[in-house]
């Protein structure tokens, strides 16, 4: 039982592990989309040639 319960508790920790890795993953793709939308944003009022 005591292995079975270290295996469930090895496996959360797993999934754990790979949530923080997507959710700093995530962020730093709205990063680069925020940097994406400001330079955008910049543009429209910059002139022209």
């Amino acid at each position: 039982m005591r292995l079975i319960v270290h295996a469930h508790q090895s496996a959360i920790n797993n999934l754990y592990t790979v949530l923080h890795q997507l959710g700093e993953r995530l962020e730093r793709i709205e990063n680069r989309l925020e940097l994406r939308e400001l330079a955008e944003a910049q543009a429209r009022f910059e002139p022209h040639p």
